[in-house]
């Protein structure tokens, strides 16, 4: 698994955690500092947050 596939892998695991409702202490703590540990990580989440959004609003006329 190369660098960036793993950063988007993380960055889909919060996209999704954040979906099911308010983060705990230690996991936003956890998230600030994944955030904070490079520009990319922000990049890819936006990604994945808009990804996620995106699915949402499929229909099944959309498959």
């Amino acid at each position: 698994m190369d660098h960036s596939q793993s950063i988007n892998e993380t960055a889909a695991h919060w996209a999704v955690r954040q979906q099911a409702g308010p983060l705990n202490l230690i996991e936003q703590s956890a998230l600030e500092q994944w955030l904070a540990q490079n520009p990319q990580h922000a990049q890819a989440l936006a990604y994945a947050e808009r990804t996620w959004a995106a699915l949402g609003q499929m229909t099944a006329a959309d498959l």
